[in-house]
């Protein structure tokens, strides 16, 4: 529980279960449980944690609320206070030895409704050979959460769902940078075969952690700017087997855009899970009217009171990308060419003032719209988005 608040029903307070999911006891005494904070590390008491059971770690003052909940609770004299997204944590023997670690984020729990607080994060599988992402969930209890007892969300059934290609960025003069929707095999991503467009080469590859949800690919050739390249990879597969899908990601250097190179094309302003599965995740979608490969590096997204860099995004001539809040990438990557905003501005459901400019205040496009664009009076209530007709006429307002 990294984000407790507001309550659902659980305490509002910060803790962590752990599992033991062997088949013998283990004593925690000088155990140790730390968080990336350099003062976040805790030592354990002597507590025996039998086989298949839960054990809650919290500080003392929070212990008797978390115990009504029919937990098991180590009450700590100190307690280190978890970030709600991207934290480290980790338990270690006595002996130094990494037991378990989890570098977990707020996009994890994937639902937007369980991002706002009281909701925890839930291991879905403990057999998992892969944990990562893709393995946690926000816990569908009702009481936000499950200490001391079996995850909401518990299920040991293998995972058959493919991993995708989430990104392919330029991150270094002749250095690639590639992202996947879940962590893969790290043996698997280094032995994978990765081929390249346009005269040039993969010459070297590396991973930071093992399993990997991202590789480096190091270029025989910096990219010549303009060109747009097609990434290739094969015979790479998660630690259950899913072969990685069948892809060819592009990336290249892209011009500056002017005045209308780039239209705001569709606008989902109000999503809606229950009328339509478009997306959990408000989203503007960009269009290229040009023939000419255009970097967003130097653009600015902005609403009547936020605006956000668009840095790293790319689009091909004549082509789209999707821009939404950073947890809803992986979700709206179905979609084709997406790029996730830290700071998303969130869109007025009844109407907003929209621009994309340059960041020296240049103006591409801008459109003000009002849900009365819809005409219609179910579609305007949310889960549908308002798209352009013409992208050769994009100033017409309404009638477009």
């Amino acid at each position: 529980m990294a984000d407790p608040s507001p309550p659902v029903a659980l305490p509002n307070a910060d803790w962590v279960e752990i599992y033991n999911n062997s088949q013998k006891p283990f004593n925690l005494e000088n155990w140790e449980f730390s968080d990336r904070s350099s003062t976040g590390q805790v030592k354990l008491p002597s507590v025996v944690v039998q086989p298949g059971s839960y054990t809650v770690l919290c500080h003392q003052s929070d212990s008797v609320a978390l115990a009504t909940f029919g937990a098991k609770v180590i009450a700590l004299p100190s307690f280190p206070s978890l970030n709600i997204s991207d934290d480290l944590l980790t338990l270690k023997d006595s002996s130094d030895n990494i037991i378990d670690q989890v570098e977990y984020f707020s996009s994890w729990y994937g639902d937007p409704s369980k991002t706002d607080g009281g909701f925890t994060l839930e291991l879905i599988n403990p057999d998992h050979p892969c944990s990562g992402s893709s393995n946690w969930k926000g816990s569908n209890s009702l009481d936000g959460g499950t200490p001391g007892n079996q995850n909401s969300v518990y299920n040991k059934s293998p995972e058959t769902v493919n991993p995708e290609v989430v990104s392919v960025k330029i991150t270094g003069p002749n250095l690639l940078t590639v992202q996947f929707t879940k962590p893969l095999d790290g043996a698997s991503l280094l032995s994978g075969k990765y081929t390249v467009t346009n005269g040039l080469s993969i010459i070297g590859s590396t991973i930071k952690t093992q399993p990997s949800i991202s590789i480096d690919l190091t270029l025989s050739a910096a990219p010549v700017p303009g060109t747009v390249y097609y990434l290739n990879i094969e015979n790479v597969t998660d630690c259950f087997g899913n072969v990685l899908k069948v892809n060819s990601s592009f990336f290249g250097i892209g011009a500056i855009p002017n005045a209308l190179d780039l239209v705001i094309n569709e606008i989902f302003p109000n999503p809606d899970d229950i009328k339509t599965t478009v997306s959990s995740y408000e989203y503007v979608e960009i269009h290229n009217r040009t023939s000419k490969l255009i970097s967003l590096d130097s653009c600015l997204f902005s609403d009547k009171s936020t605006s956000v860099s668009l840095q790293d995004g790319l689009i091909e001539a004549g082509g789209k990308i999707v821009i939404c809040e950073k947890n809803g990438e992986t979700q709206l990557s179905k979609y084709g060419n997406v790029l996730g905003i830290s700071s998303w501005p969130s869109l007025n459901n009844s109407g907003d003032l929209l621009s994309l400019t340059t960041t020296n205040n240049k103006l591409i496009h801008l459109v003000e719209y009002s849900d009365s664009w819809f005409a219609n009076d179910s579609k305007k209530t949310g889960g549908w988005s308002l798209e352009l007709i013409d992208t050769d006429n994009p100033c017409a307002g309404a009638e477009n």
